[in-house]
């Protein structure tokens, strides 16, 4: 009885180590996947003329241009956190390119003066875009 006890107690203490373990970052780069909110069921697309957009990648102006935000995590250790590519401008610019779509307008991204000219030319600068999360003992606290 006390080997099955003590056996028992061992393979709950290597589970609850192992876990602990898990939470420490290894210095990885973890990719955000950001993209347009879906619309909600019986929204109605838009109304009015139809138009073409055109969306420019975004300039990236951001002081700290080499990843977006981290995470440090309880027992040590930090995770960072990019957008895929490495290029907030071109991401964002497409979020807003699957936004405008959903929303019924034809739109897409290139660069200006792409072959058929667009009724709306879309431009912009990304200044600040940060995630930061902070891990706790049974929780996480993020920042956005």
């Amino acid at each position: 009885m006390k080997q099955r006890a003590r056996s028992w107690f061992g393979g709950c203490a290597a589970v609850m180590l192992w876990s602990l373990v898990g939470c420490v970052g290894t210095g990885e780069v973890v990719p955000l996947d950001l993209r347009a909110i879906p619309p909600v069921a019986g929204q109605d697309a838009q109304k009015g003329e139809p138009a073409s957009f055109l969306v420019v990648p975004f300039e990236d102006l951001r002081t700290q241009q080499t990843r977006v935000g981290l995470r440090t995590h309880f027992w040590g250790g930090v995770t960072y956190f990019d957008v895929p590519g490495g290029k907030p401008g071109d991401v964002l610019a497409h979020v807003l390119a699957e936004y405008l779509k959903q929303k019924g307008w034809q739109a897409e991204v290139g660069p200006i003066g792409k072959a058929g000219a667009p009724d709306v030319t879309l431009t912009g600068q990304v200044q600040e875009l940060t995630t930061h999360a902070k891990s706790r003992f049974g929780s996480t606290v993020i920042t956005a």
